[in-house]
């Protein structure tokens, strides 16, 4: 489960007619101010990991939740069930209730990088990803694409790129690795607001439901 998850980030295209540095800053600026800031996204994920060699995608379904300064609760539900639990610096696999595996900062350094970056995609988090990326984005009524290229060629060697699209929530994921091997992942269903928490993701997260939760 925890090999699935961090694939799913790949560590560990929009063609513009300007340079990233010398264009994307004023779009992903404009991005960033109507992208919404809310304290918790709670909705529903598909994912589709397609390896080069197979004819067919492996496929993946599940809920997730995203606190802002306390991490994302990533739940798979089909084809197998497990959950992960990621937090700066610390990645938690939790099987049948109990915790299966721990991976920190401190036991891996690559880990603090992970999840920086796990939580700054699906955060949407630009200021974040301009550190590590590239960007080439377009915004238009409403609706944007951006293109990350690692800036870093070590990484590079991992990482071919990451599409993100969305509104004023980040909708899709989309990594290509340099391997040939691509990620997509889809968020669907998504609700903001500490009410959009089920309990047990409220006390991983270490927040507090509001009354009439889903259970």
């Amino acid at each position: 489960m925890v090999r699935r998850g961090l694939s799913m980030i790949t560590l560990g295209a929009m063609a513009c007619a300007m340079p990233l540095d010398a264009q994307a800053p004023d779009v992903t600026a404009r991005i960033e101010t109507q992208l919404a800031t809310p304290t918790a996204a709670c909705g529903d994920f598909a994912q589709a990991k397609r390896l080069v060699g197979l004819t067919r995608p492996v496929a993946s379904t599940g809920r997730f939740c995203l606190v802002a300064g306390q991490g994302l609760v990533w739940t798979t539900v089909t084809p197998f069930p497990g959950r992960l639990h990621v937090q700066r610096g610390e990645i938690v696999e939790w099987q049948d209730g109990r915790v299966a595996r721990r991976l920190t900062a401190r036991d891996e350094p690559s880990i603090g990088v992970v999840t920086d970056l796990l939580l700054a995609m699906v955060g949407g988090d630009f200021a974040k990803l301009r550190r590590t990326f590239t960007i080439d984005a377009t915004l238009d009524a409403g609706r944007w694409r951006a293109t990350l290229v690692p800036r870093d060629a070590a990484l590079r060697q991992v990482v071919g790129s990451i599409a993100l699209r969305g509104d004023s929530l980040v909708r899709a994921v989309d990594v290509s690795e340099a391997s040939g091997d691509r990620t997509e992942l889809a968020f669907t269903g998504v609700t903001t607001g500490l009410e959009a928490l089920r309990p047990d993701e409220a006390r991983l997260l270490g927040a507090r439901a509001a009354r009439g939760a889903p259970r």
